[in-house]
């Protein structure tokens, strides 16, 4: 596969297979430079998550609320049309 992207290069950019090695290796020192300092960076998301727990709360009231008007609009239709 390494092979095939240095062949790749090599045909794209006309530099000799060397310098597509060393243009290989300086992109993957750099991802593995990136990556190491991804990992010692973390992102505390507990205040985030407590507060998407209080919404969902408030939420999943109101929705219950509108889904009571709903069921007493529907029974009222109901009994009003027995009635008639």
């Amino acid at each position: 596969m390494i092979k095939q992207k240095l062949e790749l290069l090599k045909a794209k950019t006309g530099v000799g297979r060397r310098d597509a090695k060393a243009a290989v290796l300086g992109l993957l020192a750099i991802g593995m430079a990136m990556q190491s300092a991804h990992a010692a960076f973390t992102i505390d998301t507990s205040d985030v998550l407590a507060a998407i727990a209080v919404a969902l709360a408030a939420v999943g009231v109101v929705g219950v609320a509108v889904l009571g008007v709903r069921v007493a609009v529907r029974a009222f239709a109901w009994v009003r049309g027995a009635l008639s």
